[in-house]
């Protein structure tokens, strides 16, 4: 959960810059849609194609693939609705499982240039969503849905991210101040595990993820950054799969099942940046 919190504030920041760079005006959104189904969606299909051919050949049935039909991976292919799969019952079939998170990140991009090109339409909406976030802690609305998977809930964690990439002086006060809202609410106000689940973590995930990227930011670009970097998306695309196949032949999760992760064929797919 921690990873993934880190991840989305990493985004916040890596679309600021982006969008700034790239896409600082409303006549450029639609580049900016491109280059980013560009980078995202040829791995994506690639790997949703992998992991249906597995399940078929394996055999494979849990919890993710015991109620698969053609609508069903239809929506697949779409990756957004995979970040609502609580709503069709779509978790009993999701070709990659983590890729609810892949639905969450498109459906920020999506209203990203929105927010990240308006200063004003940011700082309004950082607090109106750390409100949802705050129903969520203390369990009037649902925790794991509002807190963790929706973008209402989390569009703070973005959006502190992206104030990394500011200049002025609100966007140096907002990661602190999100910083020390998240640790003072863990430390004196901890959540009701029962009654709010999946707050605790993204408490700590936030908690980690402001120092890690106000340090990491700083570093020098290298190139095992351009490789890690170009390696990574293919991992959290594949690693389910390769789960399956590998307990298809008896193997549990282990040295082979890292191994095979990182020297598995990963396509490259360029991100495309139409200047």
């Amino acid at each position: 959960m921690v990873a993934v919190v880190s991840f989305f504030m990493i985004s916040g920041y890596v679309m600021a810059l982006l969008i700034e760079k790239h896409y600082g005006s409303v006549g450029r959104v639609g580049h900016f849609y491109l280059d980013r189904a560009a980078r995202l969606f040829p791995q994506f299909w690639w790997y949703c194609l992998l992991g249906g051919l597995v399940l078929w050949w394996t055999g494979h049935r849990d919890v993710f693939s015991s109620g698969c039909t053609g609508g069903k991976v239809a929506l697949n292919a779409l990756a957004i609705p995979l970040n609502f799969f609580q709503f069709g019952n779509l978790e009993s079939c999701m070709l990659i499982p983590p890729a609810w998170s892949l639905g969450l990140e498109i459906t920020f991009y999506l209203v990203a240039p929105f927010f990240l090109l308006s200063p004003k339409t940011r700082w309004i909406s950082l607090p109106a969503s750390l409100l949802v976030f705050g129903a969520a802690y203390v369990g009037a609305i649902d925790s794991d849905m509002f807190g963790y998977r929706l973008l209402p809930g989390v569009l703070f964690i973005f959006l502190t991210g992206a104030a990394f990439s500011g200049r002025d002086r609100l966007s140096k006060i907002i990661p602190v101040t999100v910083w020390a809202l998240a640790a003072l609410s863990a430390v004196f106000f901890p959540p009701n595990d029962t009654t709010s689940p999946m707050i605790k973590e993204v408490l700590l995930g936030v908690v980690f993820a402001v120092p890690a990227l106000a340090i990491t930011r700083r570093l020098p670009h290298s190139k095992i950054d351009d490789m890690l970097g170009n390696l990574s998306y293919g991992i959290f695309l594949n690693h389910f799969l390769i789960i399956w196949a590998l307990r298809h032949f008896g193997y549990e999760v282990g040295w082979a099942y890292f191994l095979i992760l990182f020297f598995f064929p990963q396509p490259h797919s360029r991100r495309f940046l139409f200047t």
